[in-house]
Parts: structure tokens; sequence; C-alpha cells
């Protein structure tokens, strides 16, 4: 019988003979066939994991010396745990909030030509030091066109608007209260010298926000300037219309 692979066996086929003098492992039959010889590795390597068994040709088992006992570590996914950031609490920079009451800076709630309300708006923002990021409510009375002349020329501030005649007032108090109790801001700006301003001054000051009024000097009334005391930033008179 032919033996295509070329297998060698040992002279000896008993059980004491298939093993080696070296580990007492089983002695495979050594192959000249390359694949073969890769095969026979990963057998080997499979088998010196595992205890052998005892074969009933010698009725003796092949036992691994206790100095070589492998330990093998069973290598297991590790738990994925997620760690939730809390909400980090960001130092606290100074925020103004400006309630600017736009009617009263111009003199006049009709205007809806966009280069007078430029002009208003930003000798505002240079006396009262408005900065990007600050945020703002301007108030201005039912005249749509107005309000939305103002709201194109100021696209970042907050539009507020009520009917009647005192209804820009109101509603910039009302989402001044609102503010201050949510107590988001470092201190506020209000931006006309109507009289009714007075008592929202008086309310966030008890409230421990410190307050600055901006007006024109003939517009600002005698009770808010009482009020506001030393804190009143002026707007040139000239150019009225």
């Amino acid at each position: 019988m032919t033996n295509p692979l070329n297998v060698q066996y040992p002279e000896s086929r008993s059980w004491r003979a298939w093993c080696s003098p070296l580990d007492n492992e089983p002695a495979h039959p050594r192959v000249d066939n390359a694949a073969s010889t890769a095969e026979n590795r990963t057998r080997n390597k499979t088998q010196e994991l595992s205890c052998p068994e005892e074969r009933p040709s010698d009725d003796k088992v092949c036992e691994r010396p206790a100095q070589r006992h492998l330990f093998v570590r069973t290598l297991r996914s590790l738990p994925i745990v997620h760690t939730f950031m809390k909400t980090l609490t960001l130092p606290r920079f100074p925020r103004p909030l400006h309630l600017v009451d736009v009617d009263n800076l111009m003199g006049d709630p009709r205007v809806i030509d966009d280069e007078v309300i430029d002009h208003w708006l930003d000798e505002y923002r240079y006396a009262s030091g408005y900065r990007p990021g600050d945020h703002a409510i301007v108030g201005t009375g039912c005249n749509g066109r107005h309000a939305f002349a103002v709201q194109r020329c100021w696209q970042p501030a907050r539009i507020v608007r009520r009917p009647g005649p005192d209804g820009a007032d109101e509603a910039l108090i009302e989402a001044a209260v609102t503010e201050a109790e949510r107590g988001r801001y470092s201190h506020f700006i209000i931006g006309s010298g109507d009289h009714r301003f007075a008592d929202l001054h008086d309310t966030l000051v008890d409230r421990g926000y410190p307050v600055w009024v901006v007006s024109r000097p003939r517009a600002l009334s005698r009770r808010l300037r009482e009020r506001a005391g030393d804190r009143v930033l002026y707007l040139p008179d000239t150019g009225l219309i």
C-alpha cells in the first residue's frame, strides 16, 4: 500500500512510544506535507490546553507535570461603563439684559425709515456699552410696519408688542420681571426715560440687581432720574425727529 503523504510512524506502536519524552504529550506522526504540518501544529496547541485522557491500550494516563500546568486566562469583553458627565458649572460672566423702549428713544412710534432707526439704535448701543452676546428686549407699539422695521434693524433682539398707548412699556415691564425671577442676568439696563419704568427700577433693585438707565436728557422723567441717581447714561439730543 502506497503512502502518498510520506508519513513516518515510530517503530513501536505502544502508547509510551507515542509520548514525547520532554512534555509527555502525544507525538503525532511527522508529515512532510506543509498543509498537514500546519494542521498538526494547530492540533498540538489545542491539546496543550486540555488534559489528556486515559488510553485503553496502556491503562495509563500521560499526565502533565505540575510545574508545567498552563493557566489559561479567559478573555472576556469588559463591560462598557457609560460615564455621564455632570452638568458643568461654568463661571457666570456678567451679561446684562437691555430693556429698550425704542419709541421713547426716538420720540416717534411711527418711524419706519431704516436709517433713522439704525441711527438711534447705534447711539443706544454705544452709550450702553452693548457687546455682541448681550441680550436685548425691544418694545414697540402696535404699528406693524414700525415693529417690522425695528426688528429688521436689530435682528438679534427680542421684539415685544402690545396695543394701547402704553402697550410697549407694559410688555417690557412684564418681560423684565419674568427674567428677573429666572436669575439669568447680572444687571439690567433700561433704555427709556418714561416714568412708568421707575417702579420697575425699584422692583429690580429690591431683588438685588444693579440697574442703569439710558435716555435722552429731555426725555428722562424726574421720577426715574431720582431713582437711578448717578447710574444714568445720556444719549445726544441732536438729530431729533
